[in-house]
C-alpha cells in the first residue's frame, strides 16, 4: 500500500494490479512492458502518484543499484527518467507526478531532483553517505532522505537542507519508518523500539511516543499520528496523548495456547514473548485472561519460562500452569493482591519424552518416557505430589521400544490399539484397526469421550476419531491434515479445525462433503469453546478471533426415532454416533425420546454391608462376600473402588483388588450400561430442565454402576456451571 492510501499495488512477473484498500476491487489491470517486464528483472522503491496514474521506481538485474522509470497507467507507455545515471538506489514522486527525486552514487553519494517532463535537472545535493529516500509531504515542499549520518529533511524546490539530526539507535537506517506532515512541518520516525517527531522547522524533538512501533503515517490534516506494530495507536500531537488503551504486545506474535473455561465464558491467551524479544536472555511467555462476552482483559501475568501445559477452571478464575524446569504454578485471577495459588517444583526423573496433561479439577498427569519404561506421576489440584507409577515396555519388536508407545493424559497408547490407564493402572479397551498399525501421532482433543490421531500399518496411514468409552471407530479424519498440531477436535467430536497456509477449515465429520473456512492463514493455535459453538483462533499478526460454529443439521423425522434409541447400543461407534449427533441437534425430541426409556440401573441396598464383610473374623463369611459382590459385577464397580481408596485392612484391600481385576476395564461395556454412559454424555451436553431431570433418575440407580457414578458427577458439573451464571 502506498503511503497516501490511495491503492495496493500487486506485482507478479509482469503482470500487475492496483486494488481500492478498503474494498479490495480492482481498479486498474496492466502488463508492464520490456524491459520492465523481463524475466529476472528486478524493481523496487516503487512509488504512485497522488492520482494513480504514474507508476515509477528503479529497475536493475539484481538488487544492486539501477535506473529510474515511470510507467503510464492510463496510456500504457513506459518513459526512462534521469537518463543518464544508471546507479540510482531510491526513488520518489512528487504528488502532482512533476517532479521525480532519487538517491544514487557509490564513491559520491547524492540526492538530485528532476523535472519529469524535460528530463532537466532541477539540483542535485552531496550526501554523506549512500542514502534512500524515505518521503515525500503531502504538499511536494519537503523531501526526506535517510543515511548512516541520520536523518535530512530537504527543500523540494531549492534542495536545501530544512533539518538535520542524527540518530542514535542501534536499528539499521533501511529498517526505519519516516514520514513528513502533509506540510511538511512535522517529521516522525519510528525505529522499532521509539516514535519521535520532530518540528521541522526549528528542528526540535516535539515528542518521544513510548510505542514500540515499525510504521508511522500522519493524518491528512497532520494534526494526529498513527504509529502501527502489532497494534495500532493514535496520538494527538499537540499534546502527546495516546486515543486508545495499550496492547499487551508490543510486536506481533501468534498465540500458542488457546484454553476455554469449562463454563465458555472467559479464554485464556499464551503468547511467547521471548520470540517477540530475542536479546532477551530468559525464556518469557505472556498469559492473559480474558472475559469473552466483552472482548476485556481481566488478568495478565509475564512468567520468565517455557509454559508446557494450561488451564482455565470452571468459570475461568484460576490459572494453572506447568512451566518448563517441571515447575507447577497458579494464580487466583479474581484476587490480584494473593495470586500465587501454588508454586511446588516436581521431582526431576530421567527422561527422553515427557507429556504433560492438566485434567478436569485441576490435577496434572504428566508422562516421561525412556529406553526402560513409562513413568507416570500425578499432581492435586494446588500442585503437591499424589502417586507414581511405572510400566516397563512390553516386547514389540527390535526397534527402540520407546518408539512405538505415546503418552496423552493419563493413558499410554501402543501398538495395535494396545491401551495403558495410569488411573486404574491397568488396560482399558484398544483402539480399533489394524492388528499390524501403529500410533503415530495424536490429535489434540478437548473431550474425554474421543481419541483422535493417525496410524501406519506397512506404508498405509490412516486417521480416526475413536470413542474412548470402547475404543471403537466413531469416524474417520480426512486424510489431507497438514499438521496434527495445528489441528484440534471439537468437544462433541462433530468438527476438526484445521490451519491451512491461507485459511482454517473446519472439516463436518459426519458429513464429509460439508465444510466451511475463516480467513486466517496458519494460524498458531486453534481451539472450540465446551460447547462447540465458537471456534478461537491465534493468528500470526498476534491477534484472537472468534468465529461462529454454523449448524449442520438433517431433517427430524419423528418415525425414525425408535430406531436412534436401539442404535445407543451399538457395538458399532460409527453407528451409534451418528445416532447422538442428529439427537444433540435436537434437544427437545432427544429429552422426550430418552425419557420414554431410560432407566436407572437396578442395584441391591446392601453393597456396603458385603463390602465390610471383606475382613470378617471368620474365613467362610470373608469367602461369602468376595463371590456375592463378584457376582453382582459392574452394577457396583464404583462401590468397590471407593472403598478401595481407604481399606480397612490389607484383608479387605487385597480381596477389592481381587474383585476388581474380574471386571476386567480392557473389556468395553456392552448393551445397556453402554447405552446407559452415551446417553449421560447427551443429556449433560443438551443441558436443559428435562435433561437434568433424566440424569437424576439415572443417578438414582445402583451406586456402584458406572451409569450412575456418570450421571451423578454430570448432575455436578451442571449445578457448578448454573452457580458460575
Amino acid at each position: 500500500m502506498f503511503r497516501h492510501g490511495h491503492a495496493v499495488l500487486k506485482l507478479q512477473g509482469s503482470e500487475g494490479t492496483l486494488c481500492d484498500p478498503l474494498t479490495g476491487e480492482i481498479v486498474v489491470a496492466f502488463k508492464l512492458p520490456s524491459p520492465l517486464g523481463d524475466p529476472g528483472r528486478k524493481l523496487y522503491s516503487l512509488d504512485l502518484s497522488a492520482n494513480r496514474r504514474f507508476l515509477a521506481g528503479i529497475a536493475s538485474a539484481d538488487s544492486a543499484p539501477g535506473v529510474a522509470w515511470r510507467f503510464d497507467l492510463a496510456s500504457n507507455r513506459y518513459t526512462r527518467l534521469i537518463n543518464d545515471r544508471a546507479d540510482l538506489q531510491s526513488l520518489r514522486i512528487s504528488p502532482d507526478a512533476k517532479r521525480v527525486f532519487a538517491t544514487g552514487g557509490t564513491a559520491d553519494p547524492e540526492l538530485t531532483a528532476r523535472d519529469v517532463v524535460n528530463g532537466k535537472e532541477l539540483w542535485t545535493v552531496p550526501l554523506k553517505g549512500a542514502g534512500r529516500l524515505r518521503a515525500v509531504s503531502a504538499d511536494g515542499r519537503r523531501v526526506a532522505v535517510t543515511d548512516y549520518a541520520g536523518l535530512t529533511v530537504f527543500d523540494a524546490a531549492s534542495g536545501k537542507i530544512v533539518m538535520s539530526t542524527p540518530i542514535a539507535s542501534a536499528v539499521l537506517p533501511g529498517m526505519y519508518s519516516v514520514d513528513l506532515a502533509p506540510d511538511g512541518s512535522r517529521m516522525a520516525l519510528a525505529d522499532g523500539h521509539v516514535v519521535i517527531v520532530w518540528d521541522t522547522t526549528t528542528g526540535k524533538v516535539q515528542h518521544r511516543l513510548a510505542h514500540e512501533a515499525r510504521l508511522v503515517a500522519f493524518s491528512p490534516d497532520g494534526r494526529s499520528l498513527l504509529t502501527g506494530s502489532a497494534w495500532i495507536q493514535k496520538w494527538n500531537l499537540s499534546n502527546g496523548n495516546s486515543a486508545f488503551a495499550n496492547s499487551i504486545l508490543a510486536r506481533p506474535w501468534g498465540a500458542t495456547m488457546l484454553k476455554w473455561s469449562e463454563d465458555g465464558t472467559r479464554l485464556l491467551t499464551v503468547w511467547p514473548v521471548n520470540k517477540l524479544e530475542p536479546r532477551t536472555p530468559l525464556l518469557r511467555e505472556f498469559l492473559g485472561v480474558w472475559q469473552v462476552a466483552k472482548e476485556e482483559l481481566v488478568w495478565k501475568e509475564n512468567v520468565e519460562s517455557t509454559v508446557g501445559a494450561a488451564q482455565l477452571d470452571g468459570h475461568g478464575t484460576r490459572v494453572r500452569t506447568y512451566l518448563h524446569g517441571r515447575l507447577v504454578r497458579g494464580w487466583n485471577t479474581s484476587q490480584p493482591e494473593n495470586p500465587i495459588v501454588a508454586q511446588v517444583y516436581a521431582p526431576p526423573i530421567a527422561n527422553e519424552n515427557s507429556f504433560q496433561e492438566f485434567l478436569p479439577g485441576g490435577r496434572l498427569a504428566i508422562q516421561s518416557h525412556n529406553f526402560q519404561g513409562a513413568t507416570f506421576e500425578m499432581y492435586d489440584a494446588q500442585g503437591k505430589f499424589e502417586f507414581r507409577r511405572t510400566r516397563k515396555w512390553p516386547a514389540v519388536g527390535p526397534r527402540r521400544a520407546e518408539l512405538h508407545f505415546r503418552g496423552k493424559g493419563t493413558v499410554l497408547y501402543g501398538p495395535a490399539g494396545w491401551r495403558h490407564d495410569f488411573l486404574i493402572n491397568g488396560e482399558i479397551p484398544p483402539l480399533q484397526g489394524s492388528i499390524s498399525a501403529r500410533l503415530i501421532s495424536l490429535l489434540p482433543v478437548q473431550s474425554s469421550m474421543f481419541v483422535a490421531g493417525r496410524t501406519i500399518a506397512g506404508s498405509t496411514i490412516n486417521s480416526y476419531v475413536w470413542e474412548s468409552l470402547t475404543g471403537g471407530i466413531a469416524t474417520n479424519l480426512p486424510q489431507d491434515i497438514p499438521n496434527f498440531d495445528k489441528a484440534t477436535l471439537s468437544p462433541d467430536g462433530q468438527f476438526l479445525a484445521v490451519a491451512a497456509e491461507r485459511e482454517v477449515i473446519v472439516h463436518c465429520l459426519r458429513n464429509p462433503a460439508w465444510n466451511w473456512s475463516v480467513p486466517v492463514g496458519s494460524a498458531s493455535a486453534l481451539a472450540f469453546s465446551p460447547d462447540g459453538s465458537t471456534l478461537a483462533t491465534a493468528a500470526t499478526d498476534s491477534t484472537v478471533l472468534l468465529w461462529k460454529t454454523p449448524k449442520n443439521a438433517h431433517e427430524w423425522v419423528a418415525p425414525s426415532s425408535e430406531g436412534l434409541w436401539n442404535d445407543l447400543s451399538s457395538i458399532n461407534a460409527g453407528v451409534a454416533w451418528k445416532a447422538l449427533w442428529h439427537l444433540q441437534d435436537y434437544p427437545t425430541q432427544a429429552a422426550e425420546l430418552l425419557a420414554t426409556h431410560v432407566q436407572p440401573v437396578p442395584g441391591p441396598k446392601d453393597t456396603a454391608a458385603w463390602i465390610l464383610k471383606l475382613d470378617h473374623a471368620k474365613f467362610n463369611v470373608r469367602e461369602e462376600a468376595s463371590k456375592t459382590l463378584a457376582g453382582r459385577g459392574e452394577s457396583i464397580e464404583g462401590d468397590l473402588r471407593e472403598a478401595l481408596k481407604a481399606p480397612r485392612s490389607e484383608e479387605q484391600r487385597s480381596r477389592l483388588e481381587q474383585i476388581l481385576l474380574k471386571l476386567n476395564p480392557a473389556v468395553p461395556p456392552i448393551g445397556e450400561a453402554l447405552r446407559g454412559m452415551r446417553c449421560v454424555w447427551l443429556l449433560e451436553r443438551i443441558g436443559t430442565i428435562e435433561a437434568k431431570k433424566l440424569l437424576e433418575r439415572l443417578a438414582g440407580g445402583a451406586s456402584g454402576s458406572r451409569v450412575t457414578v456418570e450421571a451423578k458427577l454430570a448432575i455436578r458439573r451442571l449445578a457448578a456451571a448454573d452457580r458460575d451464571r
